[in-house]
């Protein structure tokens, strides 16, 4: 008999559950992650040593009152999941650039919050009274509290739709000029502060994704949750409105066109095959772009002179090339960035620390702050990040206000960093952000850690499946 409880005792220890025990401290942990996804989600601080500081405590807390049962082993494939990002964290930390713009005190706990949320993640994943549910409602609603202050202070000074009605105007700050259709007001921590419109657009847009709840909450049934979403979403899509400019107008329609993508995500059929065709297409293009982009950049290589001729002898094709700030802000990244080092960003504009640097781009504004192997490391994480982001959506046992919720929020940080992720945020104070020390990232580096999905999980998630079922 002895025999056979010390097998069923070795059997359990092997085994990878998906809920652990949690010794009653269950309601507790809860509290102490929705306090801290509140706190960054609202921004309480601009500062990323208080993120840095109260995601380890949290950390802390969780893995030593929460989930004494789970093993080191069991968690082998998320620390294999975490490298690239882990890379590209620390070459950000430590990059000559961050070094120099940056306190390195905030460098390091940069990189700490980044891994501490994701962990976080993780490991909420396996407390057994955690919801998920309940976690999204957080952000969304410390979320909708900073929009809705930073958007009542910009309506103060400004008017809805004034970057279209201020076009060309001027305004003067300590008697410099600068345009008054660029920039808002937005809570910064404790204090107001003037940002540029794209940075502003970022929360607003974020917000906006809780719309994509309201498919799955029914009015009746779900009264209280859905007349929350219908406020976020409608707080979003004012903010959104209200501040509206030819940029985020282009960034938003692709946003939207992912959360329509994703609301009636077809499963199999013909549908989906012509899904990934244009998915497929849209990615060559971008591949394409890429490497004439970089070609057209290299200012020493007297192979590609006659294909940069090409390009600026065409009107559309200069405009699109040369002729705007963002193309000669990728110019500037991309040219020498082979002979910098590859865990430095030493091209041609290192020396100089101007906005017009940046491309607005968080692939090619993270050349700066993290070199090439940097950039090489973080596109490694990206694809991890779908795989694993796939797999969740299609097993999961969470609700489809959860799940959709959870890929929304990611899926739309990212293709707005692609597009209007300001690396300068605050319009007249000159200083970088690395994205590690953005509150957003590290709000969505806990929904990757939480929804992180392997082969076992899948196997665990459709055990539950059957047993939900039944």
């Amino acid at each position: 008999m002895e025999k056979t409880d010390d097998t069923n005792l070795k059997t359990n220890e092997v085994e990878t559950p998906k809920k652990v025990e949690n010794k009653n401290n269950g309601p507790l942990i809860s509290f102490f992650v929705f306090e801290l996804l509140a706190i960054t989600a609202f921004t309480l601080s601009s500062s990323v040593l208080l993120y840095g500081v109260l995601s380890l405590l949290s950390l802390i807390f969780v893995v030593f009152f929460g989930i004494k049962d789970l093993k080191v082993r069991q968690m082998s494939d998320f620390f294999i999941f975490l490298i690239p990002i882990t890379i590209f964290a620390l070459l950000t930390s430590i990059s000559k650039f961050s070094q120099t713009n940056v306190a390195q005190l905030l460098n390091i706990f940069s990189f700490v919050a980044v891994l501490a949320f994701a962990f976080i993640g993780y490991f909420s994943k396996r407390v057994k009274e955690f919801k998920i549910s309940t976690a999204l409602m957080v952000i969304y609603g410390a979320l909708a509290a900073l929009v809705f202050i930073s958007l009542i202070l910009t309506m103060i000074h400004y008017i809805p739709f004034y970057p279209f009605i201020y076009g060309g105007k001027i305004f003067y700050y300590n008697g410099d000029p600068y345009p008054a259709y660029a920039d808002a007001k937005m809570l910064i921590g404790f204090t107001f502060g003037d940002v540029s419109l794209e940075y502003f657009s970022l929360f607003s847009t974020l917000l906006f994704t809780s719309v994509i709840a309201l498919r799955f909450l029914s009015p009746k049934n779900n009264k209280q949750e859905f007349i929350l979403y219908s406020i976020y979403a409608g707080l979003g899509f004012i903010s959104l409105l209200f501040t509206v400019n030819i940029m985020s107008l282009i960034t938003n329609l692709f946003v939207v066109l992912f959360l329509l993508f994703l609301t009636f995500y077809p499963k199999k059929g013909k549908p989906i095959t012509v899904l990934r065709i244009i998915f497929y297409v849209l990615l060559g293009v971008i591949l394409v772009l890429f490497i004439l982009f970089f070609l057209n950049a290299q200012s020493e290589w007297a192979s590609v002179a006659s294909l940069q001729n090409l390009l600026s002898s065409n009107h559309l094709t200069n405009k699109f090339f040369n002729g705007n700030h963002i193309s000669l802000a990728i110019k500037q990244l991309l040219d020498g960035s082979l002979s910098s080092s590859w865990f430095n960003y030493q091209g041609s504009g290192y020396s100089l620390f101007v906005r017009q640097m940046f491309s607005n781009s968080l692939i090619f504004d993270s050349i700066i702050t993290s070199g090439l192997l940097g950039i090489i490391a973080l596109l490694t994480f990206l694809v991890l990040v779908y795989i694993s982001l796939k797999k969740y959506y299609q097993t999961t046992v969470d609700s489809n206000v959860a799940k959709h919720s959870v890929v929304a929020f990611v899926g739309t940080f990212f293709l707005y960093s692609f597009l209007a992720l300001d690396s300068s945020p605050e319009t007249h104070i000159l200083y970088i952000q690395p994205v590690t020390s953005n509150a957003m990232f590290l709000i969505v580096m806990y929904l990757i850690g939480y929804s992180y999905t392997n082969r076992k999980d899948v196997k665990q998630n459709e055990k539950e499946v059957v047993v939900h079922e039944q």
